[in-house]
């Protein structure tokens, strides 16, 4: 008889698997695929900002995002609780609905495609580190992201399910306050149904903050289960509300490995990065003073350039990688503990969708 080993040991316990993130996101194929999947996201960002009027939408996002970064760090500094909330919640509303309600139009017009991007490439992901968590094989990217393509408009959806559901509210509950208390004599009988419009905003909150928590888990739960987006958005809130603790503890495990692993990795790309600049250049003789650079050093220090981005493009792969990895086990992971479901338990084309069921003949062709 052969002496246990530790998988033996924790096969029935569910935190140790979730430090099989860092393994899954340093896959090749889903590191490449991640690598690949930003330089589109970059390349649409980038041509949204090349043809927008004025200042680009994202410097605009940058700006304010900067702005409220600093604003928050001086506050805690200072250590007034009521000015940090204070000012967290100014940031919030400068980044989320400030900034976009400026150029409402051009934000709809470069967010929504790169969130069908982002909704295909993350479903791809999180359905290859399903089903090699859940069966042990990988799964071929291809297959992966056919998948992904069939099902976007239901990641997609599901991420806009808050947002939207939230701003209906808060438009409700303007036009409510509109009418009753902007209008003379009304708003004497208005003011005492503000109650109502504190539970309007206390759902519009509790809805942003669920979301905030479980959009991690939205296009796992479609990779896993091929549901529509009403079924996704309801999952991936029931399961933190319902095992908030579990929640936390298989997040914070996992994103802890797979952070400390890509320290790792950006010291390695730092090196190779460097490595390479000196030992190329050793010989290379720098330009004099005042001397202007022909097009073939133009040229060559532009492909430079391009070559030395390879290994920090690398690192923001692992990163991305690293965080559908860490979502997707951590959805499987409470799945398992609220629904009882297997982790090898995932929706198949020729399936009725949002189910383990057999499609009808008919359906299913």
């Amino acid at each position: 008889m052969r002496p246990p080993l530790l998988s033996d040991l924790t096969r029935d316990l569910r935190w140790p698997r979730a430090l099989r993130a860092a393994g899954l996101a340093m896959r090749p194929q889903r590191w490449v695929f991640s690598c690949v999947l930003l330089v589109v996201l970059l390349l649409g960002i980038r041509l949204a900002d090349s043809t927008a009027p004025g200042r680009s939408l994202f410097s605009s996002f940058t700006v304010a995002a900067g702005r409220a970064i600093d604003e928050v760090t001086l506050e805690c500094t200072r250590g007034d609780l009521p000015a940090i909330a204070a000012a967290t919640g100014r940031s919030i509303r400068s980044l989320l609905v400030d900034t976009p309600l400026s150029r409402p139009l051009t934000t709809l017009a470069v967010l929504l495609p790169l969130l069908a991007i982002w909704s295909v490439g993350a479903t791809a992901l999180a359905r290859m580190n399903a089903v090699e968590f859940g069966h042990g094989s990988p799964a071929p990217w291809t297959e992966a992201l056919a998948i992904a393509l069939r099902r976007w408009s239901s990641s997609m959806a599901a991420l806009l399910v808050a947002p939207i559901g939230a701003g209906l509210i808060c438009l409700g509950m303007a036009a409510a306050g509109w009418v009753l208390l902007g209008i003379p004599y009304v708003e004497a009988a208005g003011s005492l149904t503000y109650p109502l419009l504190l539970a309007g905003g206390l759902v519009s909150v509790l809805l942003l903050v669920g979301h905030g928590l479980g959009k991690h888990l939205i296009c796992p739960a479609v990779a896993c289960e091929g549901s529509d987006a009403l079924d996704a958005f309801q999952r991936s809130m029931a399961y933190v509300v319902a095992s908030p603790g579990r929640f936390l503890v298989y997040a914070a495990l996992g994103t802890l490995q797979t952070a400390l692993f890509g320290v790792v990795v950006w010291f390695i790309a730092t090196w190779t990065s460097d490595l390479a600049v000196f030992a190329s250049h050793a010989w290379v003789s720098p330009l004099g003073p005042g001397e202007e650079p022909g097009w073939s050093r133009r040229f060559a220090d532009s492909v430079t350039g391009l070559c030395l981005s390879v290994p920090m493009l690398a690192v923001a792969g692992y990163a991305l990688s690293a965080y559908v990895s860490v979502s997707t086990i951590t959805y499987l992971l409470l799945r398992e503990h609220n629904d009882g479901q297997d982790p090898s338990d995932l929706w198949q084309p020729g399936m009725i969708e949002g189910t383990l069921a057999a499609a009808p003949p008919l359906a299913a062709s």
